[in-house]
């Protein structure tokens, strides 16, 4: 049978309670998990609310796509005054300085509605 020193059973001791107190509070956490504020995302669609929708979006949030600066991001504004909204995704390509390469990198974060 082991022996063991007083230092070497209160160690244990402490090392035993440590480890409860931690499964304690895991457990605890996951019992009153509180939702989170985008849990809901999950259900509406996260990507209809990431993407930019080019018919409505103000310049800066034009700018959050890729390849948009502050001039195109103009521009694109200036086309929906001029011509109306985008009637589909493709029809940014009809904005001057979006190519197919700009388009190609953008189509992904944009949206119509």
């Amino acid at each position: 049978m082991i022996r063991f020193t007083k230092e070497e059973k209160t160690a244990i001791l402490f090392l035993l309670l440590s480890l409860f107190i931690g499964m304690s509070v895991i457990c605890c956490k996951k019992l009153n998990a509180v939702p989170s504020k985008f849990d809901y995302l999950d259900e509406i669609g996260s990507d209809n609310l990431t993407k930019v929708n080019i018919n409505k979006a103000s310049s800066d949030e034009l700018m959050r796509l890729k390849g948009v600066g502050y001039v195109l991001s103009g521009r694109i504004i200036e086309y929906r005054k001029t011509h109306g909204e985008f009637k589909k995704i493709e029809d940014i390509k009809d904005v001057r300085g979006i190519g197919e390469n700009t388009y190609e990198k953008m189509k992904d974060q944009i949206r119509l509605e």
